[in-house]
């Protein structure tokens, strides 16, 4: 499914949507999450307050706009194909991450969750999207990868380096017994380092996207 074209919305349908949702807006009004609520063709009839403070653009300027046009599409294509296959006709919640753009230019990151609410016919009436800022998140997980691939390169480096060393010591090195014991010793500290670090490195993988 294409993203649908942009279809305009008139003052009075909002007004009347308005209406319909008013008594969910005491609850979003509170939110510290990004909240809109739109139409069947994803025209904002609400934005909480959290809106603006998240994507620098005023409330009346979000109003009766497409997501889309004003912080939204910045991803793939086929990103916003499958949201809208999954909630316009499957008619059920979509949930990701999305980057997306502030008025201002500067980007971050927001966990993208939407729900179709249906009219008592099966039709889609409304979209409510709640979207956590996860910016900070992302940007950890970013410093993750990086240091697990600098931690890779550099400590398979060392114990490459390391066990050459070692290896030519117990072939060349001319070592008497004392020494050769002392050589044995050296090749289970690392042996043991070995497992340490393959443990660490489990470790922060399994921890990259808490």
């Amino acid at each position: 499914m294409k993203t649908p074209i942009r279809k305009p919305i008139d003052i009075n349908k909002i007004e009347e949507l308005s209406k319909e949702i008013h008594p969910l807006k005491a609850v979003f009004d509170q939110m510290k999450d990004h909240v809109v609520i739109t139409d069947e063709n994803a025209a904002i009839i609400y934005a909480n307050p959290a809106v603006e403070k998240h994507t620098g653009f005023k409330i009346h300027e979000a109003i009766g706009k497409n997501p889309g046009d004003l912080w939204g599409s910045r991803m793939p294509e086929n990103f916003y194909q499958k949201m809208w296959y999954r909630i316009k006709i499957e008619k059920e919640p979509f949930i990701s991450e999305v980057e997306n753009q502030r008025k201002d230019g500067s980007t971050y990151w927001q966990e993208l969750r939407i729900s179709p609410i249906l009219d008592a016919t099966g039709d889609i009436k409304f979209f409510i999207a709640i979207e956590p800022d996860i910016t900070s998140k992302i940007e950890l997980n970013r410093t993750r990868e990086s240091f697990m691939a600098t931690f890779d390169k550099n400590i398979q480096s060392s114990f490459r380096n390391s066990r050459q060393i070692l290896d030519w010591l117990s072939t060349h090195g001319r070592l008497n017994q004392k020494q050769k014991e002392r050589l044995e010793t050296v090749y289970k500290q690392e042996q043991n380092l070995s497992v340490l670090v393959d443990s660490l490195r489990d470790f922060l993988k399994k921890h990259q996207s808490d």
